[in-house]
């Protein structure tokens, strides 16, 4: 546990959305080594640039760095989930709602705190945190979805695998994957994907479904399920 919230913290200080990853605190036993651990890294990784240079620099670095995050953020590149629903809606939102309506609906799984032990349950928990975390960034750029996509990848590895759920795979490499490319038609692409931010709308979909399972699929039944047919294998 101590090992692992080291590249947590390192994710966050090359990206503050990683900090999202905090979250699994909840889903760790051992609680009391990941705080020590997210403590500890964090002051290491803090201070390392100091090395190369002084406290003063470093500390007008992060200075500078607050700046860009906050003031700058969403200037140049919004491809996220976010923009979307700003763009297709017929009134003018506030981003900080939409932000903080997905977070609420990202807590909300942790009403079932009593599968936090299904290895399938953490799975689909990091599922819906890769593509959370791309989907309602403000900042999110196009190669960014590296990240959700994989979040994707991960929910449909976890899935029944049924033929609406292939579907939306196909969906998802169409729109997230091909539509930045030279392959798909440079009107739909400049006309419709780009100023709709379409890319982060089959992640978003696909979250929503993550986040269905975790709050309603039987994860105990499924597990027993599982080890009746290794034990007449």
């Amino acid at each position: 546990t101590f090992w692992a919230t080291l590249p947590i913290v390192l994710t966050a200080f090359i990206k503050i959305f990683g900090l999202i990853f905090c979250s699994f605190f909840f889903v760790y036993d051992n609680k009391k080594q990941f705080l020590i651990g997210i403590l500890f890294w964090s002051l290491i990784l803090f201070y390392a640039p100091a090395l190369f240079s002084s406290i003063d620099f470093l500390h007008q670095s992060y200075k500078d760095w607050h700046y860009a995050v906050v003031v700058k953020a969403g200037i140049h590149y919004d491809i996220s989930f976010i923009r979307f629903l700003k763009s297709v809606l017929l009134f003018n939102v506030n981003k900080y709602y939409i932000l903080i309506g997905g977070a609420l609906m990202f807590c909300f799984t942790y009403l079932r705190y009593h599968q936090f032990h299904q290895p399938v349950f953490k799975q689909l928990f990091l599922s819906s945190i890769l593509i959370w975390m791309v989907i309602f960034s403000p900042s999110a750029e196009s190669p960014t979805y590296i990240i959700a996509v994989t979040g994707t990848v991960i929910w449909f590895i976890n899935s029944e695998q049924k033929n609406w759920q292939k579907l939306l795979m196909v969906f998802v490499f169409i729109i997230t994957i091909m539509s930045p490319s030279d392959l798909f038609p440079a009107f739909i692409r400049k006309n419709y994907v780009v100023p709709y931010a379409l890319k982060a709308l089959p992640c978003a979909i696909v979250w929503l479904c993550t986040l269905y399972e975790m709050l309603f699929r039987n994860f105990d039944a499924q597990k027993g399920k599982n080890t009746a047919l290794n034990t007449s294998k």
